[in-house]
């Protein structure tokens, strides 16, 4: 498997404005793999206090971008914090 050019993923990263409005952070690159991570922010969410699927989908779409699969954990609607 080649290396990892952490730098040069977390420089492009870096570059998108849009995930830093969202709070988006790298969470873990592995071989293969960028994890991300979005911290629950108010400013994003529906009426009803849950984080709008909009948000969600942006992030999903930038991951698909940096890696070969997209995988989205949603997980339980409106359940604690990400593991």
């Amino acid at each position: 498997m080649p290396e990892i050019d952490e730098g040069r993923i977390r420089e492009s990263f870096g570059r998108q404005r849009h995930m830093a409005t969202l709070g988006v952070t790298i969470a873990h690159i592995g071989p293969g793999e960028v994890h991300l991570a979005m911290p629950y922010d108010e400013r994003f969410c529906q009426q009803n206090g849950f984080l709008h699927a909009g948000a969600i989908a942006s992030v999903a779409a930038n991951d698909k971008a940096m890696t070969k699969e997209r995988r989205t954990d949603i997980g339980a609607r409106g359940a604690g914090e990400a593991a």
